[in-house]
Parts: structure tokens; sequence; C-alpha cells
């Protein structure tokens, strides 16, 4: 990802969605409408506290039942608690979109697994359902790097006439959100709260890789 010292960070490691700038806002989004929702409910559906001074609310819409959301609120709790809580502060919030009938019309070219969205004073993470039926995922376009998460997280990466397909089950899929993709997007967030004062620093893709390799793909085995 490009530089983030903006509003917001795409982080879709895994697709064409990933080459989109902030600044291409006014194209077609079908995750507009679902944003919308969010911000009308200001309630938070739960807050995961992991210490007295730090606090997580949840938000989280109702799962459509073309998706699956393949953790629950105590997966989330847990792996938070595998961080280090110092990586954590100034994490306000963590979204969990529920998925919407253009997303499912979209999802082979716009697909987003999570999003970061840092603030003056911290930041938020967003984290999108995966469509039931990518479960068998073509992931011939996607990098070495990328392929590898793939497989770190369990899937069964399979060769189809000169293409490539991830096959997850519920358990990789599940590691591949919690150990992967969430730990990316904490990632984004220790990079932000490091550097959020320096705007010749952007926030990179390769500081959330490491971080994932570190506390994430390691973790994995424990």
């Amino acid at each position: 990802m490009r530089n983030l010292r903006q509003n917001k960070h795409r982080s879709n490691r895994s697709n064409a969605w990933s080459g989109s700038k902030s600044s291409n806002q006014s194209k077609f989004d079908p995750y507009l409408s679902e944003w919308a929702l969010v911000r009308a409910d200001r309630n938070p559906m739960t807050t995961i506290i992991l210490s007295d001074e730090l606090k997580i609310d949840v938000y989280m819409r109702p799962i459509r039942d073309t998706f699956v959301r393949p953790f629950t609120i105590d997966d989330l709790e847990k792996t938070l608690q595998s961080i280090p809580l110092k990586f954590l502060h100034g994490l306000e919030r963590i979204i969990l979109f529920g998925g919407t009938k253009k997303q499912e019309l979209t999802a082979g070219r716009m697909f987003r697994d999570g999003m970061y969205y840092p603030f003056e004073s911290g930041g938020m993470i967003v984290l999108y359902p995966f469509l039931e039926k990518r479960m068998n995922w073509n992931c011939s376009r996607y990098s070495p790097h990328e392929i590898q998460e793939f497989r770190w997280a369990g899937a069964k990466i399979v060769s189809y006439k000169g293409g490539l397909f991830a096959q997850f089950d519920e358990e990789s899929l599940k590691k591949y959100y919690l150990k992967i993709v969430l730990i990316h997007e904490i990632g984004h967030h220790v990079d932000w709260m490091k550097n959020k004062h320096d705007s010749k620093k952007p926030i990179t893709e390769e500081f959330a890789d490491w971080f994932v390799a570190v506390y994430g793909v390691v973790r994995m085995q424990e």
C-alpha cells in the first residue's frame, strides 16, 4: 500500500483492489452502503477489555447467508490477547461487516478481507466476511508471498490447467483471518502509531508483513 498519511489504509494484499488509492473514492464501491449502516449504529455489540486502560469496541453487522465469518468474538478476543498489549494501544474499535448483495456480485474483482483506518488519536480495523462459494479460490494472479500466506493458514494450493486454486476449509479460513488478516491490520496500526507525527514516513505493507511473520505465523504453532 502506498503512502497512507491520508485518512485510511486499504489492506487487500490479495486482490486487484489493492492497487486503488484513496483518491479513487469516486469509483463504484459496493461497500459504501454497508458503511452507512455501520455509521447509523452507534452502539458497539460488545467491548473487549484487555486491561484497565485498553478497551476495544466491536461493531458487528448481521452476516448475509451467502457469506461466512469464520471466527467468533471469543476467537477475536483470544487473538488480541496473544499480541503484546503495547501494540494495541490506540486501537479504538473493530468492525465486522456482514456482506451485501452488491459485494457478492463484485467479489471476483473487488473482494476485501481487511482494512485499517488511522485516526489522529489512534485507529480502527475493519474485517470483511468471506464469500462462501469462494472456499475454492482462484489465486492464479496472486503473488508468491500471498499464496504462501494461504499455505501458512493451512489452505491447500492446487494446480488446474495452468491456474492455481486455494482450497480453504473452516479451520484454515479461520486461521487466515485471525493469524494473517487481523495481525496484518494490527501491524499497520503499530506502524501508524509509531510514525503518525512524521508525514514523510508512509504506512508500509513490508512492516505489516513482517508483523504477521512474527506475531501471526510463528504463533500458529502455539
